[in-house]
């Protein structure tokens, strides 16, 4: 509402305004005054309870998601929880296992280097085996050359032994080696059977002697 008030000295000459008239003019007006600060004290109330509502709307929707968050938070906290455990029964684990791994190259080492000191040794006892086996061969062809030589002695001394037995009644028996028996019958002429018998070294520088 505008009000049109000449100041003095303009407008109609008059030189003063109408207290009067302006005071009739509030008064006619002042109730649409009124009227407008009420209806303008309503909106400006209800866009304020508007805007508390929204507030209130948008800080619960906040809460809200807070407290999803918050749980989320409390969730996710547990899950890192048991990850975390986790993790330390795998590096605890991991370090039992390194441990075990450690135990078990050592005993691979022992087992090999046993193994090594078993292999020198069972070459070491095949090599000894090995010459022992050439010594009893080289010892088996001995004897069996001395058992030919000793067959073929006792070949060539048959006939006289036999002789011996046949014309002197004379036998002989070896004790040992390098001593034999002599035997003799026919000595008695009343028990030709009877025997007498001496016996005699032949080792050393073979010469005889008389043992009885």
């Amino acid at each position: 509402m505008m009000v049109d008030v000449a100041p003095n000295g303009t407008g109609d000459g008059s030189g003063a305004v109408d207290a009067a008239a302006l005071f009739d003019f509030v008064a006619a007006n002042v109730e649409g005054l009124r009227l407008d600060c009420v209806a303008f004290s309503n909106a400006l109330g209800g866009w304020v309870a508007a805007k508390r509502r929204a507030t209130k709307d948008a800080q619960d929707r906040h809460n809200a998601d807070l407290l999803t968050c918050s749980e989320k938070l409390k969730v996710i906290d547990g899950e890192t929880n048991v990850v975390q455990a986790r993790t330390a029964e795998l590096e605890q684990l991991a370090e039992t296992e390194k441990m075990e791994e450690v135990k078990m190259e050592g005993l691979l080492s022992d087992l090999v280097a046993n193994r090594a000191k078993k292999e020198a040794a069972r070459l070491e006892l095949e090599s000894k085996l090995k010459r022992m086996e050439r010594e009893l061969h080289e010892r088996r062809r001995e004897l069996d050359r001395r058992v030919e030589e000793r067959e073929r002695e006792v070949a060539r001394n048959v006939p006289d032994m036999l002789a011996f037995e046949d014309k002197l009644a004379m036998k002989i028996h070896s004790i040992k080696d390098g001593v034999i028996r002599i035997v003799f019958t026919h000595v008695n002429e009343r028990n030709w059977d009877e025997e007498f018998d001496f016996v005699v070294d032949v080792t050393g520088d073979r010469t005889f002697k008389s043992m009885s």
